[in-house]
């Protein structure tokens, strides 16, 4: 009788972990917001965790202020990636479109994801 329940705690374990594993593969993400956010781009970050390669963006609405917002970037954006890297260095004001967005899975950002920039003159 031991080794049956055992057995079956065994066997729960590796499909809980099998289950873990492999969900982020399968989650969807709805969008639950537009909007926009004018600023300049302070850093941007590679995040790497568990297979998600995005990009963090730190934006702050005044270039002096203390406050800083963080955005997204999917790795798969890499030319978007690159204007965020151009004006960063280049301490220009921007306008970032960015979508919010329910949901984890591979490749998914966990905070509101930036899906356009505009340079402002």
């Amino acid at each position: 009788m031991r080794n049956g329940w055992a057995a079956g705690c065994v066997v729960m374990a590796v499909i809980g972990i099998l289950f873990i594993a492999i969900s982020p593969f399968f989650f969807r993400y709805s969008i639950t917001k537009e909007a926009a956010h004018t600023g300049y781009v302070t850093a941007v970050e590679k995040n790497e965790f568990l297979g998600n390669n995005n990009y963090l963006i730190y934006f702050k609405t005044d270039a002096s202020s203390s406050q800083e917002d963080m955005y997204c970037v999917q790795e798969r954006n890499r030319n978007l990636v690159d204007v965020l890297k151009e004006k960063q260095k280049k301490k220009e004001l921007v306008t970032v479109s960015y979508v919010g967005v329910i949901g984890i899975g591979r490749d998914l950002c966990e905070l509101d994801e930036i899906v356009k920039v505009e340079e402002n003159k």
